[in-house]
């Protein structure tokens, strides 16, 4: 009799406790949207012009020339895409909330068709493009420390999905003008990155 009045007794215990834990995730995720009200109140907002600045328009240029000569029944090109559009963790609700806010500058897509003659798209690799601007104020150390650790968090979470990632650094600032120097040899690297099949889970490229 005390063996299943014990039991019946846990079985409530448990209940409870998810109830506790659904409460606090409701309370957690109403807390993070009324902060983004809050900021969006009292914040002079506005729409971007354009998703992409300059340097990363020149890379997005390059890598839409080379899909389109080489890849293009094979692959497509994606901006500004969060992780949350093609990494999914499943039952992590709070964690889906701390990196569905990140993003990578690029993702190359492997584009093949349903039975409907609808297209998936599933990921083939991340291209990160580190700019002049990449680490915000160069003079404030905390933000620069803060932008690289960041970087190396996002860096992890890719290879631990064992999706490849390529970073180009260009500090200098070098021009990437259609013709150039930096920009053909940039182009016939890329070319060559994405005819690898076997790709290294992260590659880097200084210009």
């Amino acid at each position: 009799m005390n063996s299943e009045i014990n039991q019946r007794i846990g079985n409530e215990i448990e209940g409870l406790e998810q109830n506790i834990k659904n409460l606090n995730q409701e309370l957690f995720h109403s807390q993070k949207e009324l902060e983004l009200l809050k900021k969006l109140n009292n914040s002079n907002t506005k729409a971007k012009f354009s998703i992409l600045n300059k340097e990363e328009k020149q890379i997005h240029y390059i890598l839409k020339t080379i899909i389109s000569e080489n890849f293009w029944n094979k692959y497509e090109l994606f901006s500004q895409i969060p992780f949350s559009a093609f990494i999914r963790i499943e039952g992590e609700k709070d964690f889906f909330y701390d990196y569905s806010r990140w993003y990578v500058d690029f993702l190359i897509a492997r584009q093949t068709m349903d039975v409907n003659g609808y297209y998936i798209f599933t990921r083939e690799c991340v291209i990160e493009y580190y700019g002049t601007g990449h680490y915000g104020d160069e003079k404030n150390d905390y933000i620069r420390k803060s932008v690289e650790r960041r970087d190396k968090i996002k860096q992890l979470f890719l290879e631990k999905m064992e999706i490849p990632i390529l970073v180009i650094k260009n500090a200098d600032n070098k021009t990437l003008a259609s013709g150039c120097k930096a920009f053909n040899d940039l182009k016939a690297y890329l070319e060559n990155f994405l005819k690898n099949s076997q790709k290294n889970l992260r590659t880097e490229i200084i210009l």
